[in-house]
């Protein structure tokens, strides 16, 4: 994404109530936010930003996002006893943007007999 249209990307989303800002990738799961981790995603943004240097933080968040080498997203045949399951996990923090591609082929998953 170029610069000038993260700007604006940022402009539009700081004339809203709220701004979620964000960006660190640890090898281990840890569930629990690091505050000096927190402080220096701020700094960075604010030196991007300047217009939040006097935003709120409202809270501090920490959010799991599994990874694997590749996605996997296929689906298991029924069994006697159990139904299909359709596996679609492993996206790590590309999940969000790969979120619209994966849900047409999860779709189509559960639409094949």
């Amino acid at each position: 994404m170029s610069h000038r249209r993260s700007a604006r990307l940022l402009g539009a989303l700081l004339a809203s109530s709220a701004l979620v800002v964000s960006g660190l990738a640890a090898p281990v799961a840890v569930a629990t936010p690091d505050p000096a981790a927190g402080e220096a995603i701020l700094r960075r943004c604010r030196d991007i930003v300047p217009a939040l240097r006097d935003a709120q933080v409202l809270e501090h968040l920490a959010g799991l996002r599994p990874a694997r080498p590749e996605v996997r997203l296929e689906a298991e045949p029924a069994t006697a006893t159990l139904p299909r399951v359709i596996h679609d996990y492993g996206h790590g923090g590309s999940g969000i943007t790969l979120s619209w591609g994966c849900a047409d082929d999860v779709a189509d998953l559960a639409d094949a007999p």
